[in-house]
């Protein structure tokens, strides 16, 4: 169901410090797209079904309501529940609008589709309710939940075609809102294409562009979740609760954008090797987490056509004997290693994670070790 959330506050005093002055005014808008997942789609129970408080709401019709999750546990309402937690709404209004659909690859969603049209038609009602109240409105990010349906997808394929989706929708967007200010994506690695399907590398295409292309950022991977077996056997789909998390995981990022704080994921920086033996540098410290996700052999890492001997970590250094030296055909992974199904227990997975990031009312976030792939 297409459903607006509106984070509505009264006038706040000018904001100072490291707040984004050209977002204290007016409406910013968050756009989920994607598919299923960005719908929370089998989330069996509705966690959020009591209405926020009147400063968070949502559109039916031309009007604003308080709040809350209807049919399915929608991941904007986790991501509403971060902002208003970290206090965000107290300073920034914000609109969000959910436009996935399910089962959906990038192509059948990207400029010339109906939903890419039904989203920018969004766009242009939103601001039209927003001039009625007098209020400036732009875009701020696109929420983008996809990747399951284009798993055979090489990560230059999958790169090429995310970049050319988020130039057609900041081109489009901007000629209607006529906003200076440029839309950005913020993004997960999906952790479900294992269900059913081949070994797939195209996940790490997120990192890469959270590291190399402006205006991405990539969350988390999502093995530390629970997913659910849909009617044909497959767990691509999630339960509410992690609907909820994978939301609030975007809310904490889009809480730094809004702050002007960087942020990156929890990520390989640099690999070397020596003989027998791999050195990782990691982007922060990391502790070793075998409750939240099982245990996996090696924490999640391998070196396909060699075998390793043992992985010591110390803060963010790894350091990985093999049997044999590192020769040609060697392939550094982190995460590709699942057996069946999805997520923590038996999914694509790692056993790496920062300390704990931010606590929220329902628990805490972290940020676990994206997918890696590198050829020695």
């Amino acid at each position: 169901m297409l459903f607006l959330v509106a984070v509505l506050v009264k006038a706040q005093k000018k904001i100072t410090g490291n707040s984004v002055p050209e977002l204290a005014n007016g409406i910013n808008h968050i756009l989920g797209y994607g598919q299923s997942l960005s719908t929370g789609e089998e989330s069996g129970k509705v966690l959020t079904t009591k209405p926020f408080d009147h400063n968070i709401l949502m559109m039916q019709a031309d009007t604003f309501v308080p709040y809350y999750n209807q049919s399915t546990e929608n991941p904007l309402g986790g991501l509403g529940i971060a902002l208003s937690e970290l206090e965000d709404s107290k300073y920034h209004k914000i609109l969000m609008s959910s436009h996935g659909v399910g089962g959906f690859s990038i192509e059948k969603l990207s400029k010339g589709t109906a939903p890419y049209t039904n989203l920018l038609m969004e766009v242009q009602k939103a601001l039209t309710i927003a001039s009625s109240k007098k209020e400036n409105y732009n875009v701020l990010a696109v929420a983008w939940t996809q990747g399951e349906s284009n798993y055979q997808d090489s990560p230059t394929t999958y790169k090429n075609k995310l970049k050319q989706l988020k130039s057609d929708l900041n081109r489009d967007i901007k000629a209607i809102t006529k906003q200076k200010n440029d839309i950005i994506f913020v993004m997960y690695q999906p952790s479900s294409w294992m269900s059913g399907e081949p070994k797939s590398t195209m996940t790490t295409a997120y990192l890469d562009l959270s590291l190399t292309e402006k205006g991405f950022y990539c969350s988390n991977p999502q093995y530390d979740k629970n997913y659910v077996r849909s009617s044909n056997g497959v767990y691509f789909h999630m339960p509410a609760e992690s609907y909820r998390r994978l939301g609030a995981e975007y809310g904490l990022v889009i809480h730094n954008i809004l702050h002007k704080k960087s942020y990156k994921p929890l990520y390989i920086k640099n690999v070397s090797y020596k003989k027998n033996t791999i050195d990782v540098v990691l982007s922060e410290p990391v502790v070793i987490d075998k409750t939240l996700v099982s245990p996996v052999t090696n924490f999640g890492f391998n070196v396909t056509g060699n075998t390793i001997e043992s992985v010591k970590i110390i803060n963010n250094k790894v350091t990985i004997v093999c049997s044999s030296n590192i020769g040609l055909g060697n392939i550094l992974t982190y995460g590709f290693n699942g057996t069946e199904h999805s997520g923590w227990e038996f999914g694509e997975r790692g056993n790496l994670r920062s300390p704990v990031v931010q606590t929220l009312s329902f628990g805490n976030l972290y940020k676990w070790l994206t997918y890696y792939r590198k050829e020695l």
